[in-house]
Formats: C-alpha cells, structure tokens, sequence
C-alpha cells in the first residue's frame, strides 16, 4: 500500500529469525523504503511508535486474540485485519471498530486508500475501537464484567442454608496422549522430535506463497 496510496508509510516493530531476510525483502519491494523496520523495541517506545500512527494491520494465517492488536486499539489505531477463525471478531466489528479484508493485496490496499480519503470515518472508528478496549479489556473493564456476572449467579441461585466447604484440592484428568506432545514441558523422546520438527515447519510457514497457504488451510479445515 505504501507505494499505491500517496501520503502512506508504514512501520514495523519486532524482530525475529527471519528478520535479516525481511530487511532485503523490503529492499527489493516497491515502496519497501517507506517501511521503517525498528526491530525490537522497549515497551514504552512502542507506546511512542504507536501515537504517531493511524492504524495498525494484522494479516496473520492464525492467531487466538492478539494481545498486539488490543494494544493498537488501546491506542486508538484502526484496525485492519484478515478474515481468519479466532477471538480477532470479539475485537473488530467491521466498519465499527475496524475492517476486514479478503487479501493482502487489492482488498487491503483498498481499505487503506478509503481510510486516507476520509479522514472522519478513521476518527470515528478509531474512537469505537479505544472505547472497546476501555470497556471490556482493560482492568477495570474485566472487574466490572466479573462483578455483573457474579452478582448474575448470586442472584438466580437457589436459597441455600448448606455451608460450602472449599475443597482441599482438584484433580485434572491427564493429558491426552494425541495431544501431550505439543506441551513443551513433557516433550521427552520421540515427542521432543515431533515438538522440534513442528517448530522448522513454523518457521518455514511464512516462505510458502500466500495461494499455496490458502490451498492448505481449506484442506485443514476439511479435515485432510
């Protein structure tokens, strides 16, 4: 987007393996000079990067509920996200508390070029997206939802004159076997292989051409 969109520049913050290869990726990119990479950075500088900027983007393949994508919107930045199955859609109400795309090209470099163009759409859901992070994720958020809920069961319980005694301690069934070897604390043997094998196929996983991606991840889902 950041050579299609006049006026657009870009910043990424982190680091990683493949951080070198990055580097030369956006030497070659078009408009990869209007990316500025500032690799790891501590946590109050991020809160700077983050005041100067409009919006944040995730177009991740998987993800559960991204604690950098509520720190963006605690930022008031805009969020612009892939359509992907996780706890992304109790963060981001499309139009409301920030946008969708379908790609990582045209669709996305079109939600860019409408956002820079109206000025008062970002402002309006950059509002809605801190005022969703104030009411339900930040710590008093989270209190007053425990206090509700609570107050909730208390009141439809029924009348009680038993006294609770708590118990002294609670047994978990044990790990299944299908699923042990992915706790990397109980890696041992042949699932300590399995864990080291499944980490090179991460780490590969960015490399493989987003299409292919794709392909996969509707044959993961059938079950394949």
């Amino acid at each position: 987007a950041c050579d299609r969109v006049p006026g657009v520049t870009a910043t990424m913050v982190g680091s990683g393996p493949l951080a070198d290869e990055l580097t030369d990726l956006l030497a070659k990119l078009p408009g990869g000079e209007k990316v500025d990479f500032r690799g790891r950075l501590p946590l109050d500088e991020v809160q700077h990067v983050m005041a100067q900027h409009h919006v944040c983007v995730l177009l991740s393949d998987y993800e559960g509920t991204p604690i950098s994508l509520m720190e963006g919107m605690g930022a008031a930045l805009v969020p612009i996200v892939t359509r992907l199955e996780s706890g992304v859609p109790e963060l981001v109400e499309e139009g409301v508390t920030g946008f969708y795309v379908d790609d990582r090209e045209e669709d996305f470099v079109r939600v860019v070029r409408e956002l820079a163009a109206t000025p008062d759409v970002w402002q309006k859901v950059s509002s809605a997206a801190r005022a969703r992070i104030e009411d339900s994720y930040t710590s008093e958020g989270c209190a007053r939802r425990w206090r509700e809920f609570l107050s909730e069961v208390v009141k439809e319980a029924p009348e009680s004159k038993e006294e609770f005694t708590p118990p002294e301690s609670i047994t978990f069934p044990p790990v299944g076997v299908s699923c042990a070897w992915v706790d990397a604390s109980m890696a041992t043997g042949l699932r300590s292989l399995k864990l080291w094998l499944a980490g090179l196929a991460w780490s590969a996983w960015p490399r493989v051409p987003w299409g292919i991606r794709k392909s996969m991840k509707r044959l993961l889902k059938r079950g394949w």
